[in-house]
């Protein structure tokens, strides 16, 4: 999670040490940080604040749906960022969850994170979808829903009456 690295407990004092991010170039106490599991050829861990991991994961969100294989940011890194990453890097603290339920003049300021959140759930909905061939989305007007059925199947109606047939892919 936020602030422990993937080799285990190093204790509640790390927590409290300062950490230089790479990225940003700030010194951020340990337990605002978060490491993927990944290191370099040296043994060293892609640790980075949270700040920039959120400031990172929001620009890659807002590139569409390519935002699934989003991969470290640690220069010639192939890690890919799972949703659990995504959701401990968005939601560290108890204060940033209420912050994204509440509309308060707080709340104002993490909304982006929200949005993030929100746009690679989305993308990894529509990714799943579009990679299964027994699954279309509804083409019902404004209809989120996908639609399971088999290439054999002629005609699958969604719940709000619109169909589809599997066989050619139209209405």
């Amino acid at each position: 999670g936020a602030g422990n690295d993937d080799g285990g407990d190093d204790g509640d004092d790390d927590d409290d040490k300062a950490f230089e991010c790479p990225i940003l170039f700030v010194d951020v106490p340990r337990k605002e940080t978060f490491a993927l599991g990944c290191r370099a050829k040296d043994g060293t861990e892609h640790r980075f604040s949270l700040s920039a991991w959120q400031h990172y994961l929001s620009e890659r969100a807002s590139a569409g749906q390519s935002c699934v294989l989003t991969r470290c940011p640690a220069e010639d890194c192939k890690s890919v960022l799972s949703p659990q990453a995504w959701t401990t890097i968005f939601q560290s603290d108890t204060r940033t969850l209420l912050q994204l339920v509440e509309f308060g003049t707080e709340a104002g300021r993490n909304r982006p994170h929200r949005v993030a959140l929100c746009r690679y759930f989305s993308a990894l909905v529509a990714h799943f979808v579009e990679a299964r061939p027994n699954l279309r989305w509804c083409p019902g007007p404004d209809c989120p829903l996908a639609l399971s059925g088999a290439e054999a199947t002629e005609e699958v109606v969604c719940t709000c009456r619109s169909a589809l047939c599997f066989l050619c892919g139209e209405e």
